[in-house]
């Protein structure tokens, strides 16, 4: 994808322009030595040469060894999209424009990995109540740095019943 048209068609796709050139001003009068663009190009090149492929490697893994579990009725997945993730790019950072102690504020070609937290996500829905547990920790073992992401405190159960409530 040649960057240029990529970028100007994203724009303009998604009625970015006033917001681009609000950004733009401030960065300029703050002396940013990078535009809206230039940090949008390096998380392009970033994300879409090296860390999309990645993720989705590792999704395609986590996916194979999901498959071996028994009690795992649904396994859905995603990875953010390139347009999705520049576009949240560019709208967090206008909405932190005035806040220089938000992350969004401070984000670069360098960071949006640490600051966007959904890149990629995962959910599993177990049949049976006991399971859970045995599947997060086989998750764990292959997946380490899962436990430090979602300690175990974090996982929770919702029974069946109280999912049919909320619809």
């Amino acid at each position: 994808m040649e960057w240029e048209s990529y970028w100007d068609n994203l724009i303009e796709k998604k009625k970015l322009r006033p917001r681009l050139d609000e950004l733009d001003e401030l960065d300029k009068a703050r002396c940013n030595p990078y535009t809206t663009e230039q940090i949008c190009h390096k998380i392009y090149d970033d994300y879409y040469r090296i860390w999309r492929p990645k993720w989705k490697q590792g999704r395609d893994h986590f996916l194979e060894l999901v498959e071996q579990f028994q009690g795992v009725h649904l396994q859905t997945s995603r990875i953010k999209t390139l347009d999705s993730l520049l576009v949240k790019v560019i709208c967090k950072r206008h909405e932190h424009l005035g806040d220089p102690d938000s992350l969004y504020f401070k984000i670069d070609g360098e960071n949006y990995r640490e600051i966007i937290t959904d890149l990629i996500g995962m959910r599993l829905i177990i049949n049976y109540r006991g399971k859970w547990e045995m599947i997060h920790n086989e998750i764990v073992q292959h997946f380490p740095y899962v436990e430090d992401m979602f300690p175990l405190e974090q996982v929770q159960y919702v029974p069946s019943y109280q999912l049919f409530c909320l619809y």
